[in-house]
């Protein structure tokens, strides 16, 4: 697979086409604003007129400026601003309170002291104040009817507006110091508050005593503590333990350690001791009981069991066993009285601890207490005095600053001196300039509700059929009695080689077959020039040398008879109605190889002789005789003639004329001749504006001294009177 299936190559926008349709959108424009001129005319004197006249009747406006600019500083560590303001709304802030009331107010009684009478009503001045971006710069300017007391005016502003800032200025030291003293008195008094209250919290408690109270009382509840969980820890193990395991305790030997110490072990071994006599009984019955033991082992060697001595040293031994049987259990009990006795011990003990650990946590909470009570008055006190501190220092900085500060705005210079002004006739430059806009703006919905073609490059661009030629607007005379067309000026040339191209179009034309051609020529409306067209056009196939018959079927507005010069009838009214055979009502022209057949003077409605079947044989008949037959017909709008006739034919010219038919009417017009199967071979532009014809603008290079004539060829005026001249458009 190719990598051009994956990447097409991008499509370059034809800039010459974008020109193309530029352009024809300019040439809409202009045919738009050389019918319509008159919509701008009158747009601008029912605006601009007003205008004018009000400006007229304006007096005249003086105006004087003046300029604030933002000063340097003098910064000291002792003259810190107590408050700040952003700089990027400081001089939109200065801009507003020169605008305000209360300045202007101040500084009209002074303009009215100074100039009486020239400072009438209640705003006689336009105050302006503009910040630059670009600098720290203020422009007050103000625009009055009398120079001098405008001039004044800004001088005035400005200066009322230092004034305002200083007396504020003086006002807001003053206040800040008298607060400033206020918040120190207040200050004062709390401190000596925050005094006596320590002195007699001190005077109360004795400082020293709770402190080493508290801590003494801490570590005796951290004894209490350790006590009361060894107490309480053994008299959960003496629940848990038997009295075998508590004798092991007890008879484990005096300093062996595991490691590990278990509560209770050295009390067990004490009360084990007190029973130490009972204890030494029993381990030497133990021992004499192993003595006999091992003495009757050895008389067993040689002794036998029924001896005296056997016999009475076993009863020795069962007297020995059963000693120790009675020691053991009264150990055993010895053991759970002692069991019991520690437990009720125990719990003794723990009592009496816990209520000494709640006495000493008492006293040490009340201990704490106090010690925080101290500490909190004493860090009040504390602040109060770095308040009043901070206060004092205030205090020293109001004062020096009250006289080292300045305003930061100041004026650059005096009030410039008050100039004439132009803004009496900015409402007859607003009037001329809403009536210019307001007419170009009616020029543009009237092009937009406007769809006539205004030249053949929109006629191409619009529709899809192509554009076969395009005839210039000409003006045509007639002559006095012949009837034949007189030797048009040099200007015309472009009229006759305009239908030059044509012919050449239709003559290597692929869309027509070989042999004979039968074309019809019609329009979309009446007076689109198609008569004109098809005269023209068959008079340049003769001069070609091609034999050429025009047949007049506009039957109800026929006029091609007049143009050559001939009768009406007989005609094709008389041949389709088998009056007059088709030879018979065909006469020649004056022009070679041009034959006519006029259109009749019968009585038979248009529609149904071209439904017969005559029209088709008569056609037939004449394509023997000619090489080119042109049909004359009505417009497809106005009649069904051109849908009639045009199945009949080989191929249709539409006639369009410039700014004339609207594209709705052509875009029906095709659409019903497509509907009766016609064969559209193009279009026609006809009446286009000889700015826009090559051969109009090459004309005088390639025709100097050349007149061209067409022998035999009449056009009309659109009244269709001779002796006048006319245009191609009518017919």
């Amino acid at each position: 697979m190719s990598l051009d299936n994956h990447h097409p190559e991008p499509v370059v926008p034809d800039r010459f086409a974008q020109a193309t349709l530029l352009r024809a959108q300019g040439r809409r424009y202009w045919n738009v604003l050389r019918k319509w001129w008159w919509v701008p005319v009158v747009s601008l004197i029912v605006c601009g007129v007003p205008g004018v006249i009000f400006s007229a009747m304006t007096p005249r406006s003086y105006r004087s400026q003046a300029i604030l600019w933002l000063g340097d500083k003098l910064e000291l560590p002792e003259g810190a601003r107590l408050y700040s303001e952003e700089l990027s709304g400081y001089m939109g802030t200065q801009a507003e309170l020169l605008k305000s009331r209360l300045i202007q107010s101040r500084a009209l009684e002074k303009v009215r002291a100074r100039f009486p009478g020239q400072a009438p009503g209640e705003r006689p001045f336009e105050l302006a104040v503009k910040s630059s971006p670009k600098s720290s710069t203020l422009e007050v300017s103000a625009t009055g009817a009398f120079p001098g007391a405008t001039q004044f005016f800004v001088d005035a502003v400005v200066g009322e507006y230092l004034s305002f800032k200083s007396e504020e200025r003086r006002k807001t030291s003053a206040n800040a110091l008298s607060s400033i003293t206020e918040q120190i008195s207040q200050q004062e008094q709390q401190i000596a508050d925050r005094e006596r209250e320590l002195s007699a919290f001190e005077s109360s408690n004795n400082i020293s005593f709770l402190t080493e109270s508290g801590l003494s009382a801490g570590s005796h509840l951290a004894r209490l503590n350790t006590q009361l969980s060894d107490f309480r820890t053994e008299h959960r193990l003496l629940e848990l333990l038997t009295p075998e395991q508590w004798k092991d305790i007890a008879q484990a030997p005096v300093g062996t350690s595991t490691g590990l110490s278990v509560p209770g072990e050295q009390a067990a071994q004490g009360l084990a001791s007190s029973g130490a006599a009972q204890q030494s009984g029993y381990f030497a019955a133990l021992q004499q009981l192993e003595l006999l033991k091992a003495k009757r082992d050895d008389f067993a060697k040689v002794l036998r069991p029924t001896h005296s001595k056997m016999v009475k040293m076993n009863q020795e031994i069962a007297g020995l066993e059963q000693l120790l049987d009675t020691l053991k259990q009264q150990g055993e009990q010895q053991a759970l009285a002692q069991m019991t006795n520690r437990k009720k011990s125990l719990e003794l003990q723990v009592e009496n601890l816990e209520a000494q650990y709640r006495t000493w946590q008492t006293n040490a909470l009340e201990a704490s207490r106090k010690l925080a009570q101290h500490d909190r008055m004493k860090q009040e006190l504390e602040r109060c005095n770095a308040l009043y501190s901070r206060l004092l220092s205030l205090v020293q900085t109001v004062d020096i600053t009250k006289g080292l500060e300045r305003e930061a705005l100041t004026q650059l210079a005096p009030a410039s001196a008050a100039r004439p002004t132009l803004s009496k006739y900015k409402f007859a430059a607003a009037g001329v300039l809403a009536g210019l806009v307001a007419g170009l703006a009616l020029l543009l919905v009237l092009s937009a509700a406007d769809d006539r073609f205004s030249s053949a490059t929109e006629l191409s661009l619009h529709l899809p059929e192509e554009v076969v030629g395009q005839v210039p607007e000409s003006r045509l005379g007639w002559s006095g009695g012949g009837g034949r067309l007189l030797c048009p000026p040099e200007e015309q040339h472009s009229f006759t080689e305009s239908f030059r191209n044509l012919r050449s179009h239709l003559l290597c034309m692929s869309e027509l077959p070989a042999g004979p051609r039968v074309i019809m020529v019609t329009s979309a409306v009446p007076k689109e020039g198609k008569t004109t067209v098809t005269a023209n056009l068959g008079a340049t196939l003769a001069l070609a040398g091609e034999r050429v018959l025009i047949i007049d079927a506009d039957v109800r507005r026929s006029s091609m008879h007049k143009i050559f010069g001939v009768q009406l009838s007989p005609g094709l009214r008389e041949v389709l109605g088998k009056k007059r055979t088709a030879m018979e009502a065909i006469v020649a022209t004056s022009q070679a190889n041009l034959w006519l057949l006029p259109a009749g003077e019968s009585e038979a409605s248009g529609s149904e002789l071209f439904l017969l079947g005559a029209m088709e044989r008569m056609l037939e008949e004449l394509r023997a005789h000619y090489d080119y037959i042109l049909i004359d017909t009505a417009p497809v709008l106005a009649t069904d003639d051109a849908g009639s006739l045009g199945a009949k034919t080989q191929g249709t010219f539409l006639v369009v004329r410039a700014s004339y038919t609207s594209a709705r009417m052509i875009r029906e017009a095709l659409e019903r001749l497509s509907k009766r199967k016609v064969k559209v071979l193009g279009l026609i532009y006809n009446r286009a504006s000889q700015s826009t014809d090559y051969y109009y603008q090459y004309s005088a290079d390639y025709y100097k001294g050349e007149t061209v004539s067409l022998p035999g060829i009449a056009t009309q005026s659109g009244n269709g009177n001779k002796g006048g001249t006319g245009s191609n458009q009518d017919i």
